[in-house]
């Protein structure tokens, strides 16, 4: 037909599999809503290289072949958002997979590290750039521990368990001066101290 028009566009072989659709749903679909006729050139077969790109071969008015264009221009667009989102995850992944290191230490502890409204943790934290997570009250029970997990590169985990090491030698010294303190008031109130 003399009207008629014709595009061709390059696109990757997971766009091409995305245009196709599951059983050449998608590609049908394309077909039914523009009116153009979609064909997808797959590499020969045999053909060592099935990774390489597809064409895309789009005929029909001009109006079918642009609405068609149109639809796989989204899928594109669709795609990449898609391969950014997955790279996204795979970085996050091997962000997580950096060095870990496992450690309990008293619960009585606890209160002294996570600090006034979670303001101590914070802040070592934010100083060490490492990932801290203190198991949860309800997650260890009545055991008399908490598991700490740190995660991070070896420098951070060093640093932030230095900081909780820390925070923990000083609580428990808080705790026995107090204890201390409070057998001493104990003793004499039983003693009676003798009067001069």
């Amino acid at each position: 037909k003399g009207g008629d028009a014709s595009e061709a566009i390059n696109v990757s072989k997971d766009v091409a599999s995305m245009v196709i659709g599951k059983q050449g749903v998608m590609i049908k679909q394309i077909h039914q809503e523009s009116g153009a006729q979609v064909i997808v050139q797959q590499p020969p077969v045999g053909d060592g290289d099935q990774s390489a790109d597809r064409t895309v071969h789009i005929r029909g008015t001009p109006e079918a072949v642009a609405a068609a264009k149109a639809s796989i221009m989204e899928i594109m667009e669709r795609q990449k958002t898609t391969a950014q989102a997955r790279e996204a995850y795979t970085q996050r992944e091997s962000s997580s997979s950096q060095a870990q290191e496992v450690f309990m230490i008293a619960t009585k502890s606890v209160a002294a590290i996570i600090g006034k409204g979670g303001a101590m943790i914070k802040s070592i934290k934010q100083s060490t750039g490492c990932n801290i997570v203190i198991e949860s009250k309800h997650d260890a029970g009545d055991s008399q521990e908490r598991e700490v997990r740190l995660r991070g590169d070896p420098e951070q985990i060093a640093a932030a368990r230095a900081m909780i090491e820390e925070k923990v030698a000083a609580s428990k010294a808080e705790r026995e001066a107090y204890q201390a303190k409070r057998n001493e008031g104990r003793g004499r109130r039983e003693g009676g101290a003798p009067r001069g």
